[in-house]
């Protein structure tokens, strides 16, 4: 007899957690429950960085989503080489510039500047900017 009690108990617990709103197999609210643990994993890996490594990374997407048309040319095979014709890196100071040049298969050039910076004892590529050619 407690058998029997304690399954019919387990029933009606089970059947209530399926009718109870959130509990149930609703798509939406089971989407909204990952979306939120994910951005939750987000909050806590982005507090793991400094300040200044969440702002490099802002900038280091938006010089990518800028250069498509470079980067395109890159992964084509437009650029056959890239060299660097002057490093510039102040004695310690936390940012440097690497003057380089961009050589095409076409014969042209593209000059241009990748700014470097150091956070937390790591150089890190800033930003990279045209300053002459194609």
């Amino acid at each position: 007899m407690r058998r029997r009690a304690i399954l019919w108990a387990a029933v009606a617990v089970a059947l209530a957690l399926a009718l109870l709103p959130g509990c149930g197999g609703n798509d939406k609210e089971l989407q909204d429950k990952f979306n939120e643990g994910y951005q939750a994993g987000v909050r806590a890996e982005q507090a793991k960085w400094s300040d200044a490594k969440l702002q490099l990374a802002r900038t280091y997407i938006k010089e990518q989503e800028d250069s498509q048309e470079n980067i395109r040319r890159l992964l084509g095979g437009e650029i056959t080489s890239i060299t660097v014709d002057l490093v510039n890196v102040p004695e310690g100071s936390d940012r440097g510039q690497l003057e380089i040049t961009a050589h095409l298969r076409d014969g042209s050039t593209i000059k241009g500047v990748i700014d470097m910076v150091k956070i937390d004892s790591y150089w890190y590529m800033e930003k990279v900017t045209r300053t002459s050619g194609s």
